[in-house]
């Protein structure tokens, strides 16, 4: 179920001091913001984003080939992409411009070797920490993709982003702890043989109840100051100190993402997907963009390749490039009102700084490709 997740994808405010209140507490004494509600009506309807093409990654057969949408994008110092093809297959990389690098690693559980990587997370430089799941390692890669170091990774949690490597690494997930338990992130220092767990936080009061608890999950991305966290089914995002403290809190209010407590990621036959946020992008101190997931208007056409009253679901089966479209929105964080909104029928499943996104797309000849786009501003 989780790769079926994954697959369907994956500051400073002069205002802040007026929206903290005495509100409740989390279950380490930390003090929440309350939640600033930004109102759906953009205050500039004719504004909108172009997207440009800067690299196609796949689209043709050979090596580097994509057979289908992958499971994670992340891009490295170098501006290179690493691609997690899918379950039990080793990352690939490609240039800034496209071009296929390379395959990193073999299948194995000896040094350079993976037996399930389920994650990326770019480490300052030009290396990449790559998680193998069953194994419970991480493994630095360097530039020449080779390994550098290994070391035990906890389980059932994914890492966010290196706040200050490897002293201090934002991870998320489930942990089922007297410490950690409904908590969705976790500071955690990496330098020693063992993880140790410095803090854990949430942006929500209420405790996260499992693992597939899906309106209580939460990603990071680093911002120009701390951190961002945002609910991937909740249209929420949050401003965190390096520390973890929390500095400002904002939700939309958009009656085209419903806010619900029991959600279905990606449907089924007869129901359509729910919305999701796929990723924010921290902009300058006011601004952010936010990549958001909604049904495309023949969601049903991606079911046609499932059998009919089959009990089992193939991921591979389902047509995603059907099931979705994307929606960006450029958001005033001072005001808090959404500036612009822009939809396209292309589906987004990655976002990277400084306004870029990756979109899973199917060519006329039926080769699949991932083709990266910036944003640009049209008004």
């Amino acid at each position: 179920m989780l790769q079926m997740y994954s697959r369907s994808v994956l500051l400073t405010f002069g205002v802040i001091v007026a929206f903290m209140v005495a509100a409740p507490r989390f279950a380490d004494g930390q003090a929440r913001a309350r939640a600033v509600r930004i109102p759906d009506a953009p205050t500039c309807p004719s504004c909108s984003v172009i997207f440009q093409p800067i690299a196609t990654l796949g689209g043709r057969e050979g090596p580097g080939e994509i057979d289908r949408e992958p499971l994670v994008i992340r891009e490295d110092g170098l501006g290179r992409f690493w691609l997690l093809p899918g379950a039990n297959e080793m990352p690939r990389v490609y240039s800034a411009e496209g071009a296929y690098v390379g395959t990193v690693g073999r299948p194995g559980a000896g040094p350079g070797e993976f037996v399930t990587p389920a994650s990326l997370m770019p480490l300052p430089g030009d290396s990449m920490l790559i998680v193998d799941v069953r194994s419970s390692r991480a493994t630095v890669v360097g530039a020449d993709l080779k390994p550098r170091r290994t070391m035990v990774y906890p389980r059932d949690v994914e890492p966010e982003l290196a706040l200050e490597w490897p002293r201090s690494v934002m991870l998320q997930g489930w942990i089922p702890t007297p410490e950690q338990a409904g908590l969705q992130l976790h500071r955690v220092s990496l330098a020693e043989r063992d993880p140790k767990f410095l803090r854990s936080v949430s942006p929500d009061s209420s405790q996260w109840r499992s693992p597939f608890d899906w309106p209580s999950v939460v990603r990071a991305v680093a911002g120009r100051s701390g951190f961002w966290s945002y609910n991937l089914y909740r249209y929420r995002f949050t401003h965190w100190s390096a520390d973890g403290n929390m500095i400002a809190d904002f939700e939309r209010d958009a009656p085209w993402f419903p806010r619900k407590d029991k959600v279905i990621p990606i449907g089924n036959t007869e129901t359509p997907p729910v919305p999701n946020l796929v990723r924010v992008i921290p902009g300058d101190e006011q601004r952010i963009w936010t990549i958001v997931n909604v049904p495309s208007p023949s969601w049903q056409r991606a079911w046609e390749r499932v059998a009919k009253g089959s009990g089992d679901i193939s991921v591979n089966s389902i047509a995603f490039e059907d099931l979705f479209h994307s929606v960006v929105e450029e958001i005033d964080l001072k005001s808090a009102r959404v500036l612009s909104r822009t939809r396209t029928e292309k589906w987004i499943i990655a976002a990277f700084d400084g306004g870029r996104v990756a979109a899973y797309e199917v060519d006329p000849r039926g080769i699949p490709r991932i083709v990266i786009y910036a944003l640009v501003r049209r008004r």
